[in-house]
């Protein structure tokens, strides 16, 4: 893909709690490459509830070529790790 300029793109994700209890307290982040993560806060998530989430910051891709994007959650107390990502 070649694109000349900044091209802005909404960052969307489902989550589901697939723990026992409400999820309070979470954040959510995103990084392409090797740029700064972005980090908003997530509501409260019931066990077993869908969220579909959009970040309120997009992704503003200013270079050709291959990107790499990553998206994680952090909670405190989360002993799970392998399904963060």
């Amino acid at each position: 893909y070649l694109h000349c300029g900044t091209l802005v793109q909404p960052v969307r994700v489902r989550l589901v709690n697939e723990g026992l209890n409400t999820l309070s307290g979470a954040q959510i982040s995103y990084k392409t490459n090797n740029d700064a993560p972005v980090t908003e806060i997530l509501p409260d998530l019931a066990s077993g509830q869908t969220l579909d989430f959009e970040f309120a910051t997009p992704l503003a891709i200013t270079t050709n070529g291959e990107i790499n994007l990553s998206v994680w959650s952090t909670v405190a107390g989360d002993m799970v790790f392998f399904n963060d990502t």
